[in-house]
């Protein structure tokens, strides 16, 4: 049996090769997200989507979903809180949970 030593990069990049890569968008911009259990705020501001809080408490980055939601965790406390529409998320507190290449396409 061999044994081999790794460091703090070599398990850097092994685990962005293990995290599977999608893509969240409007109708202007997009930019990748990863299946990381993050969520998706700082995704978000890459594409012109407003986050104030980050925590689901002023819902400025309700987006409504127009394809990919079942690429994307339940609803949060936050969220149901807010009465949001079934298609409406509050991108601070949506995760990806999707696979390489599942696009979640958003509209504000």
């Amino acid at each position: 049996m061999a044994i081999i030593a790794l460091n703090d990069s070599d398990i850097i990049n092994l685990h962005r090769e293990i995290l599977t890569m999608g893509i969240l968008k409007n109708e202007f911009e997009e930019t990748k997200i990863e299946n990381n259990g993050e969520f998706l705020d700082e995704a978000a501001s890459e594409i012109d989507v407003p986050i104030s809080c980050g925590d689901g408490n002023c819902s400025s980055c309700v987006c409504e979903i127009i394809s990919g939601g079942e690429f994307l965790s339940p609803k949060t406390e936050a969220e149901i809180e807010f009465m949001l529409e079934d298609n409406e998320r509050m991108l601070c507190q949506c995760k990806f949970i999707g696979g390489d290449d599942d696009v979640v396409e958003v509209d504000q």
